[in-house]
């Protein structure tokens, strides 16, 4: 009988131990524990076998989602619209460009600008009129008749307030009537005409470089 408790305590002892060990979670762990019970003169044997589950951990790399965002091609700027650039890009290489976003242009001729510029080609349907130089890009000037308009590089477009233009450019901006009416003229070389001169007047067109306008 002493025998036999000796026996169930050591086999306690095992499963307590072999339990008690959770810093391995991946480990898949068999013990088998002999119990041998004495009773008048017969001897029963028992084997009790006790598993501890293999756990495995697995860790998933996180995803990356990378939005690309795509630059408007007809986005104003005081060099030029989108990447093409005044001063640099040939007549031939701003008017694919365009042509490409816009379709082709229903007016190209010969034109005695004031500054020199003799070559006008415009896209009537949206008021786009580009402007060269002995075949190099010499400015543009657009209106309001694409929509919703194209803005400049920094938030600008047809309908933006004067008080708006005046918050962009808090110094050098100028605002003045001229010939043609309200003109405003950025320290960046962004150009063109308002409805007015007050806070609550509206830009109508917006321009850079050679605008070609006869005054």
């Amino acid at each position: 009988m002493h025998r036999a408790i000796a026996t169930v305590i050591a086999a306690s002892l095992l499963v307590i131990a072999s339990c008690g060990d959770s810093d391995t979670p991946s480990t898949a762990a068999t013990t088998s524990v002999g119990t041998t019970t004495r009773d008048a003169g017969s001897v029963t044997s028992t084997t009790s076998t006790t598993r501890t589950a293999a756990t495995t951990s697995s860790t998933s790399a996180p995803t990356t989602s990378v939005a690309t965002t795509r630059v408007d091609a007809l986005v104003l700027r005081p060099d030029g619209i989108g990447s093409l650039r005044i001063g640099r890009d040939s007549a031939n290489d701003v008017i694919n460009g365009l042509t490409s976003l816009l379709g082709a242009a229903n007016l190209d001729g010969p034109v005695a600008c004031e500054s020199g510029s003799d070559r006008t080609v415009r896209w009537t349907a949206i008021d786009l009129t580009v402007v060269f130089n002995k075949g190099v890009w010499a400015g543009y000037l657009y209106n309001a008749k694409r929509q919703p308009p194209p803005t400049t590089a920094n938030g600008l477009t047809i309908g933006t307030s004067l008080g708006v233009l005046k918050a962009k450019y808090p110094s050098g901006l100028q605002i003045f009537t001229g010939s043609l009416g309200p003109e405003f003229s950025a320290p960046d070389g962004l150009r063109g005409f308002a409805s007015g001169t007050t806070d609550s007047a509206t830009i109508t067109q917006l321009g850079a470089g050679d605008i070609c306008a006869f005054r």
